[in-house]
């Protein structure tokens, strides 16, 4: 009988050892799943770092092509005036020269 009783101790020490080291087992198992999804949600959020990082570059890009096409369009406008000045002044140089020349003529003619 004591031999009986010293076997089922043993029994139920041994399922109670089995019972701890498979709660152990899903214990470990849950914390390398939650290892695993921590890792994949740094991933993740290195990624969306990432896109958003490409992203302002993108339209930081966008806004320094516009800069550039409007401070080309400006210089264009500004050589375009330039010229149109330059062309007003020849004219209102070669109407001047006429005029001299005409009065010049008028006086020649006077004498």
């Amino acid at each position: 009988m004591l031999a009986c009783i010293e076997a089922e101790r043993a029994r139920k020490k041994l399922e109670a050892a089995e019972l701890a080291e498979a709660l152990q087992r899903d214990n470990d198992t849950q914390k390398v799943e939650a290892e695993r999804r921590k890792a994949e949600a740094q991933r993740q959020a290195k990624e969306v770092q990432r896109q958003a990082q490409r992203q302002a570059e993108e339209v930081q890009r966008q806004a320094q092509c516009q800069a550039d096409e409007i401070q080309r369009q400006q210089r264009i406008q500004a050589a375009e005036e330039a010229a149109r000045q330059a062309e007003h002044e020849r004219q209102m140089n070669l109407l001047r020269l006429r005029t001299e020349l005409d009065l010049a003529l008028v006086e020649q003619e006077a004498y």
